[in-house]
């Protein structure tokens, strides 16, 4: 009974953990690459919302 229980938890669990494991790595470098693109993209927002967001900011401020 033991040894089954044991068996079968093995087995559940080692081949969730082996696509679970092909699947991170492949996610986690793909990821890795497109924040700093996503990081420029956000840099370059704000600067074009900066001018234009201290004013609203004022208005709002002043009212």
């Amino acid at each position: 009974m033991a040894q089954r229980t044991s068996e079968k938890e093995t087995d559940p669990g080692a081949q969730p953990a082996a696509p679970k494991k092909r699947g991170r790595p492949r996610k986690t470098p793909a990821p890795v690459e497109p924040q700093p693109e996503q990081d420029s993209l956000l840099v370059e927002q704000p600067a074009a919302e900066t001018p234009v967001a201290p004013p609203a900011p004022h208005a709002a401020a002043e009212g």
